[in-house]
């Protein structure tokens, strides 16, 4: 996928009519369902008498329980097999990777990834970093340790795909890193905002001008990118700076483009409701805030049917400049 002059990752998922990329969805939350059920002894009690030749319409879809982090907690808490308990979608043997979420609403959730479905998370984050503009040619410097938390995990191994050369820097200080930077000449960089501008103020009290140590990108991570605080990272860096947002959990599921004026859902890896904040029944209109529901589609190991995120979104529109058709939200 991709190549140098290429505006898209995969041209033809990314500009699929509407009706045809809902169709896909459709077939694979059936999918995902049935293999669920069949395999996760969670889905299995929670979807009793519901049956996947029930399900053709987003209508059906939306007859199905919603699940949140305290279902992921119960089916796990003294469940066997040890660590993943009920939520495990394939044998412990397949399990090669283990994340965890932060813990700091509760308990964390521990998330079992099989190579199949990491290779899954990865394909996506190669979308979040191509529309960032990141290609071949960057040099792309990671200033955290990545430990148990995904979200870097998912950047470094996608940029490698994209074939960019990646430089970890978790082992070093902030001083460390910034003279890593100049001495690579890194010019992109993934960090959370905080960071993100931690590190700009750090160069300049070290007598360095940030805006002009070669970044040209930054994707951020961990923590919301209000807009005030991305264009405060884009005039200290002189870079252009990118949102994302997801979870551990459901993975990451939207992303900025070129265009920077909100998030594209990334479709058809995910089915993403926007739905009404009092009932949780009904799809928002376009402009309306919402809450949004995620059903990751491709990914066995820990799979997610209808996962409420609790996260807040404004409903965008469909007809970005980019070309991209999938669905946008315009932030948090």
């Amino acid at each position: 996928m991709g190549g140098q002059g290429q505006k898209y990752w995969n041209p033809f998922i990314e500009t699929l009519p509407r009706e045809k990329l809902a169709l896909i969805q459709i077939k694979n939350f059936r999918k995902i369902f049935s293999y669920a059920k069949k395999h996760s002894a969670l889905y299995r009690e929670k979807h009793q008498g519901i049956s996947p030749e029930d399900i053709r319409t987003i209508e059906d879809i939306r007859r199905i329980p919603l699940i949140d982090k305290e279902d992921l907690r119960r089916a796990q808490a003294r469940k066997e097999p040890f660590l993943f308990g009920e939520l495990l979608g394939v044998p412990v043997e397949e399990v090669s990777t283990f994340r965890q979420t932060s813990g700091t609403t509760g308990t964390p959730v521990y998330v079992p990834e099989s190579w199949e479905s990491w290779q899954w998370r990865i394909e996506v984050w190669c979308h979040i970093l191509w529309m960032a503009g990141f290609r071949e040619t960057d040099r792309v410097f990671i200033p955290f340790g990545y430990n148990v938390y995904v979200a870097f995990w998912e950047g470094h191994y996608a940029a490698e795909k994209l074939g960019c050369t990646v430089i970890p820097g978790g082992a070093l200080d902030t001083k460390g890193r910034l003279n890593k930077i100049q001495e690579l000449r890194a010019t992109a960089l993934l960090n959370t905002p905080t960071y993100g501008l931690h590190m700009a103020e750090t160069a300049r009290s070290l007598g360095l001008s940030p805006r002009e140590m070669g970044i040209k990108r930054m994707v951020c991570a961990g923590e919301p990118l209000p807009d005030a605080t991305r264009k405060r990272l884009e005039e200290s860096w002189n870079a252009e700076v990118y949102d994302h947002i997801g979870g551990t959990e459901p993975c990451a599921w939207g992303a900025m483009c070129e265009e920077r004026k909100g998030l594209h859902i990334m479709e058809p890896y995910f089915l993403v409701e926007i739905l009404d904040m009092e009932t949780l029944s009904r799809e928002v209109e376009e402009g309306e805030l919402g809450v949004a529901v995620v059903t990751p589609l491709g990914r066995r190991s820990f799979p997610l049917i209808r996962f409420n995120t609790k996260d807040v979104v404004r409903k965008g529109k469909v007809d970005c400049a980019c070309g991209r058709t999938s669905m946008m939200i315009q932030g948090m």
